[in-house]
């Protein structure tokens, strides 16, 4: 087997890149889960950022709410 066929078989992508695990049914259709309205899962988020921290690069958690602060 030459080198060039090795290559290929090492580094065939069946699946493991996201854009070929997509069906094209599945692409632009703009469902979502459990089909609630695009505005639920923006106060959804918006609330659950409560629950989460920030850590900066030095490893501190930030003491002001940035995930809120993105999104908004």
């Amino acid at each position: 087997m030459n080198s060039q066929k090795k290559i290929s078989l090492l580094f065939k992508r069946d699946g493991t890149c996201q854009v070929e695990r997509l069906t094209k049914n599945l692409v632009n259709t703009g469902a979502l889960i459990d089909d609630k309205p695009l505005d639920e899962y923006l106060v959804f988020t918006y609330l659950y950022t409560d629950l989460i921290k920030y850590y900066d690069h030095q490893n501190t958690a930030a003491s002001r709410n940035v995930w809120r602060e993105f999104l908004e």
